[in-house]
């Protein structure tokens, strides 16, 4: 890593325990799909606790960050691209330990290779009535990624360069579980269409990463 990544790390470091961006920045991507549901949950079905992880690391003289593009399941997140995550479980302390855990089994890297920045926002995410804890975590090492074939179906990494190029913010037409066709504002990596929740936590940590280079 270079001199400069190391300060660009501790920027960000400090920034996520500070005010965040929140609802404003997440809502830049936000999908119309979201309006075919309540914008909050019900007190009579009250969500579920989730968290997610990203995760940068130092690849081919850049920072990087990993996500993945889930196996087709019956769901309303079936083959969706999202960052490693999941359901808390009971055993799991906090959302931060459901996102090392979760990070774990999904693509192979220890919670011992990862240093913990900070949070972003919490979203909640109305289609499987959960709510998301954004983590931002940190590893001074290239990893090497071993995929859960149960639910992974690909790995692909991002760049902080193409992360911020505003090229790759696009609107696209996805299919939902049900067969319905909507345009949604979205990012493009890798040929692969990343919207819903991941995007609008993408729109939140670029908010960050424009501070941390500022």
């Amino acid at each position: 890593m270079t001199t400069k990544d190391h300060l660009f790390i501790q920027r960000l470091d400090s920034l996520l325990k500070g005010p965040l961006p929140g609802v404003s920045a997440q809502m830049q991507l936000e999908p119309a799909t979201r309006q075919l549901f309540p914008d909050r949950p019900s007190a009579a079905d009250p969500p579920r606790e989730s968290a997610v992880l990203v995760l940068l690391y130092p690849q081919a003289h850049s920072l990087h960050t990993v996500l993945i593009k889930r196996n087709d399941y019956n769901g309303v997140h079936s083959g969706q691209v999202s960052f490693p995550g999941g359901k808390m479980e009971a055993s799991d302390p906090d959302h931060i330990c459901t996102a090392l855990r979760e990070t774990r089994e999904e693509i192979g890297v220890a919670e011992t290779q990862i240093q913990i920045l900070g949070n972003l926002s919490p979203l909640y995410v109305p289609p499987s009535n959960f709510n998301i804890q954004p983590v931002v975590g940190f590893s001074r090492h290239a990893l090497q990624f071993s995929p859960d074939p149960y639910e992974v179906a690909e790995i692909f990494t991002v760049s902080m360069e193409e992360m911020l190029n505003p090229a790759l913010v696009k609107k696209e037409t996805v299919r939902l579980a049900d067969g319905r066709l909507f345009q949604v504002p979205c990012y493009v990596f890798h040929q692969q269409i990343v919207w819903g929740a991941t995007s609008m936590i993408i729109s939140e940590f670029i908010e960050i990463v424009k501070q941390a280079l500022a």
